[in-house]
Formats: C-alpha cells, structure tokens, sequence
C-alpha cells in the first residue's frame, strides 16, 4: 500500500521542476509563434457536462475513453477528453461580439481512460488552434501554416524538416464513397479508415468488405489515390488541390501529399483533414491533426452556421519528436543572483537588500543557510547562478555590497546609497543575453 501511495495513477506524470520548465518552454515556443500569426490564447473548465461531448465527440470516447462520474447534485460530468466543444460553447456564447474571424488557441490538459504507450498517456497537455468564421480557403491555410512554423520553432538552429504533411477532405471522401461506391454505411467506412494503419491489412479489408458494395472497385481505385475518377466534378477536391498546391509552394521542402485513409476520427469534421507526421526512422508517428468543421456551432444555436478549422498537438508526441533529435527544451536559464548569509549575523537586512535588488526585476535566491562562505559559493555554483551577492557586517558599515560573477570570477563592490545603477549598469549585457 505504501508504494501505491507513492506514485501517481497508471498513465498520470508527476511534473517535477525540471519537466515544468521544459513545459513552459514548450508553451512559450508555440504560444510566441501563434501571437506572430494573430491568434489570442484561452482557456475554459476541466470538468464539464458529459451531455457537451455526447453529440460533438467519438462515440468510442464517450463510450470507452472519458473520465465521466456523477457530482453531489447527481449531475453527470466529464474531466474534458478534448477542447473543441468546450471552444465551441464558449464561441457560441459570445459570438456576435467576437471580432471574426476568431483565432484562438489554447494548451489544456485533457483526460482519456486508453492504454498509456510511448506517446500517449491518460492526463495529456495538448495544443490546440482554431479558426473560425474566416474565409474557408484562407483560414485552413493560417492554420496548417501556423502548424508548420511550430514545427520550425520547436527543431531550432534551421534543421531540416523531416515530417510528412498528409491531407484529405472528408466532404470528398463521404461523397466518392456515396456516388461511386454505392456506401450507405459512411460513417461507419470512415471510422474503419481511421483505423486502417492500426489494423493489419487482412482485418481491416475484412472489417470493411461488408460495407462497401463495389469493394473491389474501392479497393483498386483508391489505391490510385482516385486518379481514374472525374475529380474534378467534386468542389471539395477542387479546394483540397488548391491547398496542396499552395502549401508546397511554400514549403518545397516538406513532403505534403493527398491520403484517402486520413479521416480522422471526430464526428464533426466536414472539411479538409489533414496530419503530421515524423519521417524520423526511429520515431513514424503522427505529431499533430486536425481539420474543418462547418456544424459545431449549430449544437448550441440551430442558427449558427459558422464553419471553423482546429488542430492538436500533443506534449509527448513532441517530446518524443525532440527525443530522437537528441534535443530537449531545455529554457534558456535567466541570470539569478545567490544571496550568501554569514553565520550568526542578523537577517533582516538580507532581506531588505534581497527586496530592493527584486523591486528592479532581479531574481535573488538565498543560500540554503549559514554553512562556511565556500560551500555556499559551490551550491551557487551547481544550480547555475550567475554570481553571488556579500551582505556581511562590513559591507554593511560601509553602506555598500559585494557581486562575484561566478564564471567571469571578478569581484566588485557597489553603493547602496545611489539606487543600484552601476551594479545594473554593469550587469546590463547579462540581462539581455
């Protein structure tokens, strides 16, 4: 019982300091690259209504996956397995206000009851980035561009980009398989695609067979990508052409390609679908995905007929990205100053120094104690400080204190009595570094 009380649920991280700052690195990065592009960051509750995922989410979430349980007022909750409706509500809500188009993003934890694997845990942190109420064309493109610079922010130092950028549309896709394949059961066709590439081959053709009339037809056209049909009768892949064509000429250096079986598998998607994927040998995972949705907002007003765009993009999807980069977001250590404290000397005026030195927005952090002046300077050392700070009874009496800059090794004394100018003045290029 004692080492079950002293670790966290299958599927569930502890977030130590160190984790934590590669996780505000991480929100940094992106949130720095979706400001540049226009788009304002949010947040919304953790434990919603399960009714608001019943109709918006996967059946097989709300199903087998979500967190849901009853509060003390009986009242059937859920800990959110995703952001979108509760985008959505919050969207709805205050929509004729909202400037548009609306372009928000957000980085929530979210919750799914699946089996934890590289990748994939049970609590996650995900990125998410939405349009909505833009042009159709103009708006899918801000938001997979805004994907791809991500991408280029979080490698660093203009390394290749060694991902795949696979794209559909699912309104071409439901109507090909209603038009040409005779499928009354799209929806069910759809799911199985998703699941096509964690199925093997022989299961999936046999799971799907039942459901598609002409599968021999399917099976030899789609393999051609569909290129022995009339496409260019369906709107819906006129604009997916126009999005491919765009994104590579912008991006030559990324291989971006049409794939049938990307579907995702939210219910909502209408639109142009697409996924990332790493082309990393040790590490062909998709690292984020999203699409068009043109009626989410009608589950909360049957007049509003707003379309949107959204993507995710997942923490450990990323953290394994970097991993076999052998890269980490490791923060950029701001410069820190260690307050040594002398034994047996009075305190209060550490801290009155210590106060005034952060007043001005410097970080000042106190050594563990009174221990001999050396092993202090080594802890300071250790933790990667930038100098340290003397405040003893001489430098007291002389209305002045003493900086050591650790790596330089230079030693200077400074005046208490003229606001700290020279010591900021001096330590003006650390600042900005």
């Amino acid at each position: 019982m004692v080492k079950l009380l002293g670790e966290p649920l299958r599927g569930f991280d502890d977030i130590y300091p160190e984790r934590c700052s590669s996780r505000n690195e991480f929100k940094r990065i992106i949130g720095n690259v979706l400001r540049l592009h226009g788009f304002l960051e949010y947040d919304g509750p953790t434990l919603e209504l399960l009714d608001l995922y019943t109709d918006k989410t996967s059946a097989d979430i709300v199903s087998q996956q979500i967190y849901s349980f009853h509060d003390r007022k009986q009242r059937q909750v859920a800990l959110r397995p995703e952001m979108t409706p509760t985008l959505a509500r919050m969207v709805s809500s205050q929509f004729e206000s909202l400037p548009k188009p609306i372009r928000w993003f957000s980085f929530p934890l979210c919750y799914r009851y699946e089996r934890p694997q590289r990748g994939r845990k049970r609590e996650f942190l995900q990125l998410n980035v939405d349009s909505i109420a833009g042009d159709a064309l103009l708006e899918d493109l801000h938001v997979i561009i805004a994907l791809i610079e991500i991408i280029k922010a979080l490698i660093l130092n203009n390394e290749p980009l060694e991902v795949k950028l696979s794209l559909n549309h699912r309104g071409f896709i439901e109507e090909m398989l209603q038009n040409e394949f005779a499928v009354k059961e799209t929806a069910s066709v759809l799911q199985l695609m998703d699941r096509k590439d964690k199925l093997p081959p022989e299961t999936f053709w046999k799971e799907i067979s039942p459901l598609i009339p002409k599968i021999d037809d399917f099976k030899n056209k789609i393999g051609n990508s569909f290129q022995d049909l009339d496409l260019e009768k369906y709107s819906s892949w006129k604009h997916l052409c126009q999005v491919q064509k765009i994104l590579k000429d912008l991006y030559p250096q990324i291989a971006i390609e049409f794939n049938p079986f990307i579907v995702r598998g939210f219910d909502y998607y209408t639109g142009i679908v697409f996924e990332l994927f790493d082309q990393h040998p040790e590490n062909r995972r998709a690292l984020a995905g999203g699409g068009r949705y043109d009626n989410l907002l009608s589950h909360f007003s049957e007049d509003n007929k707003a379309s949107g765009i959204g993507l995710g993009l997942g923490e450990e999807g990323i953290d394994n990205f970097l991993e076999v980069r052998k890269k980490s977001l490791v923060p950029q250590l701001k410069p820190f100053f260690v307050m040594l404290v002398f034994p047996q000397d009075e305190v209060t005026s550490y801290f009155e120094l210590a106060n005034s030195l952060r007043q001005k927005g410097l970080s000042i952090m106190f050594s563990p104690g009174a221990t001999k002046i050396g092993k202090q300077i080594q802890w300071s050392e250790k933790l990667g400080a930038t100098g340290v700070i003397f405040f003893g009874q001489d430098e007291r009496n002389n209305r002045q204190f003493s900086v050591r800059l650790l790596k330089a090794g230079t030693q200077t004394d400074y005046s208490i009595n003229n606001n700290f100018e020279q010591f900021f003045l001096d330590i003006k290029d650390l600042l900005i570094n």
